[in-house]
């Protein structure tokens, strides 16, 4: 007797209903209409013991693909990896195409069993015959979003078999389509691996897009974020940055690159740049390119190094790059990117002046440091002063570190500082109004280049010290 209700036989769980061959054929007609719809019916004259067994088999099979797909991606594979892992399995012909419809891979092992896909395979690219038939499709319309699979059968496509069509979209346009091209009718079990596959392959896409566009990497909008002045407490910071990848604490510097049309594009330069230093974060700030340099605490040398590497190249491409002051902190990005573009605008105005013959720093026409155009910042009556200045005197000076030590020490190398400039580095005049011997005023100038991280030798160094006194005063 077979109940009405199928749900009563297997518990409300989808079930596998096995029917002999030689059963009745009303026997047959009413288990069929008395299944669910998540139940499957199947004529068979094997045991239900070796069915299960080849289940299983079937299902071990498929989770191992899987993981190897997967083991896969975490080694950075490309998408004919993933076509290759696939082949056993799906036994079928299966490509991929760009946005052009061109060729990115195809099955290695598996020959083409139509001509369409032999035209593929040749020439690189698909025939006007193929991609008229895939536009009819709708996938490559940017006004539609067919981001499923598709099945035809044979005579509804080009290639005189049955196919299977996922198509990729990135930023709401089409980019990528994977086509498996089968020699027989596409079934229910075809269809599910063939879904697998199109995740696997739109996670390397995604990579490579990644790659092939710096500004699709992960980190871009929050380092935005942080560039913009949008930066939330210090333990939210970290959370956020740690996700991201980023360091909340170091050496940072911001560097910001115009004339990026020199190099084609921003994007090409942002490729350039990341190419010669991977460590680096990219994003855009309009036609300028935003570079943020990082390095470990104590690592100032390393900083150096990157510094160097990235001058020569906009040198030779004839671009100009402001540079902001070193900071500690990845919350201070927002100001180090304000120093960039002050020190970019005020050094195409001024930096005639540091081009004499006799000048040593032969990157003074490209490289505009904040401290050497600050003071014509600070000294323009037309500029918005008020804010950076404020920021300057208050939170960004790196005379408050001298303060701090003083008070701390009980020493007084703020006020020797100031002298020490004041008197244009004079060292008898210092020890004069200051009542120090020499061999004390040097041990102390030393301890105050060491806390400051700076040379006094450096004439930028000391006009840009005196500049941050008079803020101060």
């Amino acid at each position: 007797m077979v109940s009405d209700d199928s749900s009563l036989l297997t518990g409300g769980q989808p079930a596998l209903f096995l029917i002999p061959s030689n059963s009745d054929r009303q026997l047959r007609d009413t288990i069929a209409a008395t299944v669910g719809s998540d139940d499957m019916v199947a004529v068979t004259d094997h045991s239900p013991a070796y069915v299960a067994d080849q289940l299983q088999q079937q299902l071990i099979a498929i989770m191992q693909w899987n993981d190897h797909l997967n083991n896969l991606l975490d080694q950075d594979c490309v998408n004919v990896d993933l076509l290759r892992a696939s082949e056993p399995l799906l036994q079928s012909f299966v490509a991929l195409c760009d946005a052009t419809f061109s060729y990115i891979c195809t099955t290695p092992r598996h020959a083409p069993i139509d001509d369409e896909s032999a035209y593929f395979v040749e020439h690189r690219r698909f025939s006007s015959t193929a991609i008229r038939h895939i536009q009819e499709l709708g996938f490559s319309q940017s006004s539609r979003r067919l981001d499923w699979t598709t099945a035809k059968s044979a005579d509804q496509t080009v290639f005189g078999f049955p196919a299977l069509y996922h198509p990729f979209y990135r930023h709401n346009r089409f980019a990528s389509l994977l086509i498996m091209v089968s020699p027989t009718e596409v079934n229910t079990y075809q269809r599910f691996l063939f879904e697998i596959l199109a995740k696997k392959i739109d996670v390397c896409l995604t990579r490579h897009w990644a790659r092939e566009n710096p500004f699709e990497q992960r980190y871009t909008y929050f380092l935005k974020e942080i560039l913009e002045g949008n930066v939330p407490g210090r333990s939210s910071l970290e959370e956020h940055a740690s996700l991201h990848q980023m360091p909340v604490d170091g050496i940072f510097e911001v560097m910001l690159i115009d004339k990026t049309w020199q190099a084609g594009s921003v994007s090409l330069l942002a490729k350039r740049v990341i190419g010669l230093e991977p460590e680096v974060k990219v994003t855009f700030d309009g036609n300028r390119l935003t570079v943020l340099l990082h390095v470990k605490p104590g690592r100032g040398e390393q900083l150096d190094a990157m510094e160097k590497t990235l001058f020569q190249l906009t040198r030779d491409l004839k671009m100009n790059i402001g540079l902001s002051e070193r900071f500690d902190y990845l919350g201070d990005a927002a100001f180090g990117l304000e120093q960039a573009r002050i020190a970019l605008e005020y050094g195409k105005k001024h930096f005639r002046r540091y081009c004499t013959g006799a000048v040593s720093d032969s990157l003074a026409e490209v490289v505009f440091r904040f401290r050497r155009y600050f003071p014509y910042f600070a000294l323009d009556p037309f500029a918005d002063r008020a804010k950076i200045i404020a920021q300057m005197a208050v939170a960004k000076n790196p005379l408050l570190k001298l303060r701090r030590a003083d008070e701390e020490h009980g020493t007084a190398d703020y006020e020797l500082l100031r002298v020490f400039l004041m008197e244009e580095c004079r060292s008898g005049a210092v020890c004069e109004r200051m009542h120090l011997h020499r061999n004390t005023l040097a041990y102390r100038l030393e301890k105050i280049r060491r806390l400051l991280g700076e040379t006094l030798e450096d004439a930028d160094t000391r006009i840009f010290l005196r500049v941050l006194y008079f803020i101060a005063e």
